[in-house]
């Protein structure tokens, strides 16, 4: 069974991923509450109206703490409920899960990196000072400016806000993303998002006005197939969104973004 687990596990980067992490993965924290109000959704323990109110069906036993606080938050309109859930203490422990499996990047690494790079581009500046100052011979500053460029490029990868498994996991789902699991579908493509044509929120059940309740945001930063870093609300660039505290994104928060 290990062995089995483990070839699955080489197949398939997101294997025993839930759905709400790897929402967080692909979108950030929005798109993770983006998920955790679907899957309510999917089971039909809430209902979103036609203006956007999202409000509870039945009592229900929640599956995971996500869908717990987006039942404690109802009822509240379609967007306001995304973002409230994304800004909760429950996405940061979430965060940190991800982090502890290797799959993102914490803020304090990623600040301690962007700090490094900092220092190296400052090193480069001082050289080249001494350069035009003859201080150092024209070897060495070329040398030094290489080793520089180089330094950069390779703390750049390490300051992205998905490691490589992470990003693995989000491309591998993408690429096997189907209608049949909304969580999954959200996850990989956000709710303002499209799959085969159409917006994911006409997939889901959601009317177009419900849908309007969802903040847009400017592009932010991609991070080649992952979440990347920016502002609040939902997107319908490359599916980053935002966070705080020990977040692997950075920003405020907001709503989950699309694909």
């Amino acid at each position: 069974m290990v062995a089995a687990s483990r070839v699955s596990a080489a197949v398939n980067p997101a294997v025993g991923l839930r759905a709400e992490e790897l929402g967080f993965l692909a979108g950030g924290p929005g798109r993770a509450a983006e998920v955790a109000v679907v899957s309510l959704l999917a089971s039909r323990s809430v209902r979103v109206s036609r203006e956007g109110l999202v409000s509870p069906v039945r009592q229900v036993v929640p599956g995971t703490p996500l869908e717990a606080l987006v039942l404690r938050s109802l009822p509240r309109p379609l967007g306001e409920l995304v973002a409230a859930v994304a800004r909760g203490p429950e996405v940061g422990s979430l965060r940190r899960g991800l982090v502890e499996r290797g799959l993102a990047r914490s803020a304090a690494v990623r600040s301690a990196v962007a700090a490094v790079r900092v220092l190296v581009l400052v090193d480069a500046f001082v050289l080249f000072v001494l350069a035009m100052a003859d201080v150092v011979a024209p070897w060495v500053f070329f040398a030094g400016l290489i080793a520089s460029l180089t330094a950069v490029v390779v703390l750049g990868r390490v300051a992205r806000p998905l490691t490589a498994s992470g990003r693995a996991a989000v491309r591998w789902s993408r690429g096997s993303v189907t209608t049949r699991d909304w969580r999954v579908l959200v996850a990989c493509h956000g709710l303002l998002g499209r799959y085969g044509g159409r917006p994911v929120w006409e997939v889901v059940g959601i009317a177009r006005t419900a849908s309007a309740t969802l903040k847009r945001r400017r592009a932010a930063n991609r991070s080649g197939g992952g979440s990347s870093c920016g502002g609040c609300g939902s997107s319908s660039d490359g599916g980053s969104s935002c966070g705080g505290g020990d977040s692997s994104c950075g920003g405020g928060c907001g709503g989950g973004g699309g694909d």
